[in-house]
């Protein structure tokens, strides 16, 4: 098993060390950063309501959404778009699909595969205009793929609402 990136450069082996930078961190926002499963699952758990996806206009060749709820319509932005070596017409027709991604590789019935799982502190969201635009944000980012071809890079921001639940 290979440990979310802190620093943006190398995935910690097992057993090594947390980095510093996870020092402090509430327990829950460590759990959302590194965790290897359902962030729409967890969003669920976490609020207590069913998680939604809101698409919002993105980049050529990008999805971008918020997930939320009815209630928090905006707990994280996730930005995804086509990873190198993949299936073009498999990878599309899941990032066409209004669901979370998650949810759409599950209906698929293919199993789902996650790489390069990474970290970081980052300053507001690539939308314009940026209602969180200098504030400090979490980031994690990661490859979903599956073994008929579908391969996505993922980028998923955790809003201030979200932090509100996991402080």
């Amino acid at each position: 098993m290979i440990r979310p990136l802190a620093d943006g450069k190398q995935p910690l082996p097992d057993g090594a060390d947390i980095p510093a930078l996870l020092d402090g961190l509430p327990i829950l926002l460590k759990i959302f950063l590194a965790m290897d499963g359902s962030l729409t699952r967890l969003l669920a758990l976490t609020i207590g309501a069913p998680v939604v996806a809101r698409i919002i206009p993105g980049e050529e060749g990008e999805r971008r959404v918020f997930l939320g709820t009815n209630r928090y319509p905006e707990l994280v932005m996730a930005s995804s778009r086509m990873a190198p070596g993949g299936d073009f017409s498999r990878t599309w027709e899941i990032l066409s699909d209004p669901r979370p991604i998650g949810t759409a590789f599950v209906e698929r019935g293919e199993p789902m595969i996650r790489e390069n799982l990474s970290f970081m502190r980052r300053s507001g969201t690539p939308i314009t205009p940026d209602p969180w635009h200098g504030q400090p944000l979490w980031m994690r980012s990661y490859i979903l793929s599956n073994m008929a071809g579908a391969r996505i890079s993922i980028q998923e921001i955790f809003l201030p609402s979200l932090m509100e639940f996991l402080v």
